[in-house]
């Protein structure tokens, strides 16, 4: 009889413990990555290709980062990347991601062409007025979301096009060329 009360009482506790790191996770997946969940934001949520839930977040300890999230099968959430260029220098950092769009083209004969949809977005604290960015700026099959409040502001990028359209589009030059940041 005592062996099953202490059985029952481990599994109890193993639970339990289970479910309070299950529920806590992304707090501590921001924390083992170095930054403070009590800063943390969600900027974009989706699902990405293995139906696993990912969320894009900032963090603002010591200068902006973007963090890359994923929760696995389990419930557990992993940041499982960051954003590129953090130097405070910039105050300008980006993060870029790709989800597959589906088949573009299938014949029996030929091999199948997938479509990726390519995601790059950038943050910053530096706006000195709204941002519109000129039609010019920007290349063509890009398609352009501008959030913006005060001096802080997101932009997501997002493509269709091969992925040296998305890498070769330098925002930092462009907003500080128009007059957009400081």
């Amino acid at each position: 009889m005592k062996k099953i009360i202490i059985t029952v009482s481990v599994i109890i506790v193993i639970l339990t413990s289970f479910f309070i790191l299950r529920y806590n996770s992304f707090a501590l997946a921001i924390k083992k990555a170095g930054y403070s969940s009590l800063n943390f934001a969600i900027i974009e949520k989706s699902f990405n290709d293995n139906g696993n839930q990912f969320v894009i977040g900032k963090t603002n300890d010591s200068f902006p980062a973007l963090l890359y999230l994923e929760k696995d099968n389990m419930g557990f959430w992993h940041v499982i990347f960051t954003g590129g260029d953090t130097s405070p220098s910039r105050q300008i950092t980006c993060i870029a991601w790709m989800k597959q769009r589906g088949i573009k083209y299938y014949n029996q004969q030929d091999n199948m062409t997938f479509e990726t949809e390519k995601h790059c977005l950038y943050y910053g604290q530096n706006a000195i007025k709204l941002i519109q960015l000129p039609e010019t700026a920007i290349p063509s099959g890009v398609a352009v979301n501008i959030q913006q409040s005060g001096k802080e502001y997101f932009i997501h990028t997002i493509s269709n096009e091969p992925t040296e359209v998305l890498n070769n589009i330098d925002m930092y030059s462009i907003l500080l060329e128009n007059h957009f940041i400081e």
